[in-house]
């Protein structure tokens, strides 16, 4: 994530992760499809921890990483029941995560801030530690594309379309089981989010 963009998290987290509180539930309507009962599952960027929460709740092995540590912060107060599962890491690396570690893993709403070959690391990245077969669920908005790449608050925005991630994760060893595409968890008008599934195939990313 570019240095604006982490800035702008950093500084408004807490806003951020009271107002994610109230959002509806995105991502998490796939959970169950996605991932056995009782899973080892990494939410990746896990922001203000709404998902993470979501995942522990519904029975999952769930831990979070996110490069923010103000998000990090809010999750532990909001959500008691992710305290000593955060932890400080970041795409497009994930160091510190070790290989093969997790069944399933989730990226809700990152990928869109990270550059083409940010997120060319980052699938190879989510390759690397998913067990063979592992299963990764991710969300990217369906249509944004934004001037000069950057919103009003200065966020970066890829402006990439579901497909070319759906490519580049299928180029890093991935194999696409579903695609689903829904309204805003947050009731933003005009803002729609593809919901990509995929599948840790046998043998090493090229």
């Amino acid at each position: 994530m570019d240095h604006t963009t982490l800035h702008y998290y950093q500084k408004n987290a807490k806003g951020i992760a009271s107002r994610y509180r109230q959002a509806g539930a995105g991502i998490a309507l796939y959970f169950e499809r996605a991932f056995a009962p009782g899973a080892s599952v990494l939410d990746i960027g896990c922001g203000s921890g709404r998902d993470l929460n979501r995942l522990l709740m519904a029975g999952y092995d769930a831990w979070g990483v996110d490069i923010c540590r103000a998000f990090l912060d809010a999750a532990e107060e909001y959500y008691p029941a992710t305290r000593g599962r955060l932890v400080e890491a970041a795409l497009p690396g994930l160091k510190g995560v070790g290989d093969h570690r997790f069944e399933g893993a989730v990226c809700a709403a990152v990928l869109m801030h990270l550059s083409h070959g940010g997120v060319v690391h980052s699938a190879e990245a989510m390759h690397r530690i998913l067990k063979e077969g592992g299963r990764l669920l991710i969300s990217v908005p369906q249509g944004l594309s934004l001037a000069g790449g950057r919103d009003a608050v200065g966020r970066l925005f890829n402006g990439m379309p579901p497909k070319e991630f759906q490519a580049i994760f299928e180029g890093a060893g991935f194999r696409m089981e579903a695609l689903a595409e829904d309204g805003d968890s947050l009731g933003r008008t005009g803002r729609r989010w593809a919901t990509l599934l995929f599948e840790k195939g046998s043998g090493k990313a090229p």
